[in-house]
């Protein structure tokens, strides 16, 4: 039976994003688990004991039968360069706790920090993030040809910070920096050039 993962920030005793955690967890269990009882993120996380300080990674694992909590402390791992790397039958719809297909594909990244999933000519995600692109303009657009729909990148679509735009790989050159974007990320980190996407 496959397994998901919900990974949620905890910092000094306060998670983040829990509304859209929710959301993508009631679309994987209503598509998946049709039977299976709500998983009410609210209830679960505050019946259990979780640290109250300091910033850590909640990572909640379900299946049809039931979850696991586990919290571990969190650390950013910098990411400055990306190779791009065309998958052109890699789908990652849902949130899933088997990674293995997503390992082999980031074991090709080379000498670079990371890898930059390229489908059908399109710009995707990276093997752990969405991303986004600051364009001439100063605006930062996200693609609209993402793997998986992450919490992160549809709150700062819904807040109005990031665009969604479809973005080929032989359009990169025309942006100037990029950004990761996914739960444990602060909108506020670095920004990269887009010269260390190769």
């Amino acid at each position: 039976m496959s397994q998901f993962i919900e990974t949620i920030r905890l910092e000094d005793g306060q998670f983040g994003n829990l509304s859209y955690h929710q959301q993508r967890i009631e679309v994987t269990v209503n598509a998946l688990f049709p039977g299976r009882d709500k998983m009410d993120l609210q209830f679960i996380l505050f019946a259990d004991t979780f640290p109250k300080q300091g910033l850590y990674k909640c990572r909640i694992t379900y299946d049809a039968n039931g979850h696991l909590i586990q919290y571990e402390p969190y650390t950013i791992r910098p990411v400055i360069s990306l190779k791009r790397i065309v998958m052109n039958e890699l789908s990652y719809r849902y949130k899933f706790a088997d990674r293995n297909e997503l390992k082999t594909v980031f074991a090709q990244r080379g000498q670079c920090d990371d890898i930059l999933i390229i489908k059908n000519g399109l710009v995707t995600d990276t093997s752990y993030a969405n991303i986004a692109f600051k364009n001439e303009e100063g605006q930062w657009v996200t693609p609209s040809s993402y793997l998986l729909k992450g919490t992160m990148r549809q709150y700062l679509l819904d807040s109005g910070q990031i665009k969604e735009q479809q973005i080929l790989s032989a359009d990169l050159s025309s942006f100037k920096k990029f950004k990761l974007i996914n739960s444990m990320l602060r909108w506020d980190s670095e920004e990269r050039d887009v010269s260390n996407i190769v």
